[in-house]
């Protein structure tokens, strides 16, 4: 038997081999994607509703004050998580915000922005005690299709054959089944021939109770039935709301066309840290964008929970250097009383590394706006083949006809 002094070598040996281990371990990058806050109703939930837009202080679509206060939860919560990562000032270097191009998510990001940044000291407050400080933030120009954070606005042929299929199918089940409430609904929203397409508009109710606006809310809102389970009307509203936003994202084919170009851009950077050539941004890329990014992002990672996402919610990716290799970890932060869930990357051990992640992720991937089309089976048209000789002889025909004065160009005046 050894001498306890040999033994008490050896336990000490481990304990400094493991905190080696442990100490190597080094933030590297982080990016991460959040929905915007609450906001108010896109327009008049339905015709008989007894809140119209003047119950919204800022109006239809734009952020209540639960969801300004909400993101700045968030960007407080980036602020004590990653304070010592991040300058305590803003450092264009160092992080970059992209926002889709939706007033929503454009101020969620200035909200996030005002409890990531507070301004602590007068060097950077421009009046005397107030903390807040402009920080830029980017969007793509108005009239451009947005792939990265707006997948489902850009046309995909292909998606668009899957989803209405699908929607159709819930339609042909729901009407059958829900024939006796929607004919309820029919008559207390005064909205005609009430079917399940008219379901997302009678959701913004849940906007509504989130903003206590509760004193005019008709009783057919809670009305219980006991036919469906004895749950409520906005229960069995939510839930086929939450049935239908889910079909949208929920099979390998749709995850790709509408969260495979985020997932491309994701792990690009990813790459771009492990290889040295992640500069601008040097430390986070941030994105604020709506739910269904995020759940585009997550059936693409195949990490989904087929729950709605919350408002306010992020996933986040962290980028680790260990030695000579970069490590991934995964989260998604959907809760603000519970610490951030971590994300298994399918095929992938608790040391998933960044390249690791590329290969079991090669599939889903969508590396341009050229493959996304490809995918969608509605492929860019080459104006250099199929539509040169006709442009080219339109083009002729018009300068001709100019010449001889048959055509007065619009700009002369």
């Amino acid at each position: 038997m050894e001498p306890k002094s040999i033994q008490y070598l050896r336990l000490i040996t481990c304990f400094i081999c493991l905190f080696s281990l442990v100490a190597t371990k080094e933030l590297a990058f982080v990016q991460a994607i959040w929905r915007h806050g609450d906001r108010a109703p896109m327009s008049h939930p339905y015709p008989n509703d007894p809140y119209n837009e003047s119950a919204w202080p800022r109006g239809w679509q734009q952020l209540t004050n639960i969801g300004i206060a909400q993101m700045n939860e968030l960007g407080r919560y980036f602020r004590s998580k990653y304070g010592s990562f991040i300058a305590p000032h803003y450092v264009a270097s160092q992080v970059y915000i992209q926002s889709s191009d939706s007033d929503r998510a454009l101020t969620s990001a200035q909200a996030f922005t005002s409890g990531f940044y507070p301004a602590q000291n007068d060097s950077f407050q421009w009046q005397h005690g107030n903390p807040w400080q402009p920080v830029p933030i980017h969007a793509p120009a108005p009239v451009e299709k947005d792939l990265l954070l707006k997948p489902t606005y850009v046309d995909c042929k292909n998606y668009d054959s899957i989803v209405d299929a699908d929607d159709a199918k819930h339609a042909a089940v729901y009407n059958i089944q829900y024939a006796d409430m929607f004919k309820v609904l029919e008559e207390k929203t005064g909205i005609a021939s009430f079917s399940y397409a008219n379901l997302s508009n009678v959701y913004d109710i849940t906007r509504e109770l989130n903003n206590n606006l509760t004193d005019k809310q008709p009783a057919w809102t809670f009305q219980r039935w006991p036919k469906y389970g004895n749950r409520s009307t906005l229960d069995i509203i939510s839930e086929i709301r939450r049935i239908r936003k889910m079909s949208k994202f929920d099979s390998p084919n749709k995850a790709k066309m509408t969260g495979g170009y985020l997932l491309n851009t994701w792990i690009k950077d990813a790459l771009k840290v492990a290889n040295g050539t992640m500069k601008n941004p040097s430390r986070m890329m941030l994105y604020s964008a709506h739910d269904g990014s995020i759940s585009a992002l997550m059936y693409a990672m195949n990490v989904a929970n087929d729950l709605l996402i919350p408002y306010a919610s992020a996933v986040i990716m962290e980028v680790y250097k260990d030695n000579n290799d970069f490590l991934v970890e995964l989260f998604y932060r959907n809760d603000t009383s519970k610490p951030p869930y971590r994300l298994q990357i399918p095929g992938c051990s608790d040391r998933c590394t960044v390249q690791k992640m590329a290969e079991q992720y090669s599939n889903m991937m969508v590396t341009s706006l050229s493959e996304h089309q490809e995918v969608c089976g509605t492929p860019i048209i080459d104006c250099n083949k199929s539509t040169s000789a006709p442009f080219s002889l339109a083009l002729i025909i018009l300068v001709v006809a100019m010449q001889l004065n048959l055509l007065q160009p619009s700009w002369i005046h």
